[in-house]
């Protein structure tokens, strides 16, 4: 299995594409926010926190 589109932002650091994904429906972020943290990008990280699929409770 590949990385996804989200994956491969976080690895480039591109918040602004991070942000464009996050807006998409059904958006999986997968192993991304692990890959910000692993990297540093703590900004990113965040971003991925705050998103709704993360913060929702089932």
């Amino acid at each position: 299995m590949g990385r996804t589109a989200i994956e491969i932002a976080v690895d480039n650091e591109n918040l602004e594409i991070v942000q464009l994904l996050l807006m998409q429906p059904d958006v999986r972020i997968g192993n991304a926010l692990l890959c910000s943290i692993r990297e540093g990008v703590y900004e990113l990280a965040e971003a991925l926190i705050n998103h709704p699929s993360i913060t929702s409770k089932a």
